[in-house]
């Protein structure tokens, strides 16, 4: 009887332990449930437009998680050196060793605006292309001004075998000015000429690269590297020689030009020494007089009357030869004692034969410069990069 009290004494004890249980369970659920109630009442209360309820939940959140990716940033592994091109928008350029694009970063809010566009694709695109494109939006988008300054810099290296030098530096500068300043050739003269205006220029008044066909504004370009990227692989950047402008030759005096003004005419290639500038000079034939003396009459201009022998008569009558004179005009120089020259028909000058009549200097030929007393007309090398035409920039 004792044993049978006990047992159910026991059964009581568990059924109440196990109700005790249940019922904190279902507490705890209850409280989950209502505390996810309350996170999704007060987040729909914030999106609801209660701003007192929101200002809290504002705070927290990540504002970076509601952004849209819009960059495209590769492994390190996955390209071979990056480039920065700054105009006002800003933009880094991901390249593999073959230099196309396989990644990019706007960095600046005016970047997105230009460059984040429907239009414009920037992976696969080879560096030349990805710079004319990115200067084109720029243009679009406005940032291009009168005198626009582009700063390009190489930003990263990953692949030491892939970048020895700075070369990609100049074939972004290269496409920079290709974009920004229109070629003039004879083609293009032609085809402009023509009317085919279509080939020519777009619907939007805008070249095939893209910037305005107005005017041609002149970049001013300035390439970079990043220090710990130069540090590292030892990268210089190569400017145009300031001195000699890239010829690599250089004359103080001719200033690299090899010839110097002429001093016999003041460089104006005019003033034939031998004419006076006249273009004539005097007839060699008759010293610039027109005419010489008769070779018939000796310059008398009358010779003896060869009926009368000079006597002027004719027995008791006067001789009709010579009127009774006894002498008669010279028939070859009519009386006058000179006869007209035929080399100059009585000019007096004749051409001059150095500068055959046009006044040019004998002694430049009328270039009005002679090859410089300093170097010969050969300048020598240039002594600010030894012939290399460029040097390295500080």
């Amino acid at each position: 009887m004792k044993q049978k009290k006990l047992w159910n004494l026991c059964i009581c004890l568990l059924t109440t332990v196990s109700l005790c249980l249940a019922a904190c369970g279902s507490t705890s659920e209850q409280k989950t449930e209502a505390v996810s109630s309350a996170e999704t009442t007060v987040a729909s209360t914030a999106q609801s437009g209660d701003t007192g309820s929101s200002t809290e939940i504002t705070a927290t959140v990540d504002s970076e998680s509601t952004e849209e990716e819009i960059d495209i940033i590769p492994a390190e592994s996955e390209y071979a050196y990056s480039l920065i091109v700054s105009i006002n928008p800003e933009c880094e350029l991901y390249f593999d060793a073959h230099d196309v694009v396989v990644g990019f970063a706007y960095l600046n809010e005016d970047a997105k605006t230009a460059y984040y566009q429907p239009e414009y694709t920037w992976i696969g695109l080879f560096l030349e292309d990805s710079i004319t494109q990115l200067i084109t939006a720029a243009d679009k988008a406005c940032f291009i001004k009168e005198e626009p300054a582009v700063k390009i810099e190489l930003a990263s290296v990953t692949d030491g075998n892939a970048v020895t030098d700075s070369s990609m530096l100049d074939r972004a500068e290269a496409a920079i000015t290709k974009t920004l300043v229109p070629e003039t050739s004879e083609a293009s003269d032609e085809s402009s000429g023509s009317g085919d205006t279509g080939s020519a220029q777009d619907n939007t008044g805008t070249s095939s690269t893209g910037t305005t066909t107005d005017t041609a504004v002149v970049p001013v370009i300035e390439k970079t590297v990043n220090e710990e990227v130069k540090e590292e692989y030892k990268i210089k950047v190569m400017i145009t020689c300031p001195t000699c402008g890239g010829a690599g030759i250089w004359c103080d005096l001719c200033h690299n030009t090899g010839t110097g003004t002429c001093t016999h005419c003041g460089g104006t290639g005019v003033g034939c020494p031998d004419c006076g500038g006249t273009g004539k000079v005097n007839c060699f034939g008759c010293n610039g007089q027109g005419s010489y003396s008769c070779k018939a009459c000796g310059g008398a201009g009358r010779y003896t009357c060869k009926v009368c022998g000079g006597g002027g008569m004719m027995g008791d009558q006067v001789c009709n030869g010579c009127g009774g004179s006894g002498r008669v005009s010279c028939n070859n120089c009519g009386g006058s004692g000179r006869e007209t020259c035929n080399h100059c028909h009585g000019s007096g000058k004749e051409t001059c034969e150095y500068c055959g009549g046009t006044n040019t200097c004998k002694f430049c030929r009328g270039s009005g410069t002679h090859p410089c007393d300093s170097c010969g007309g050969t300048p020598g090398t240039c002594t600010t990069c030894n012939g290399a035409g460029e040097i390295e920039q500080e």
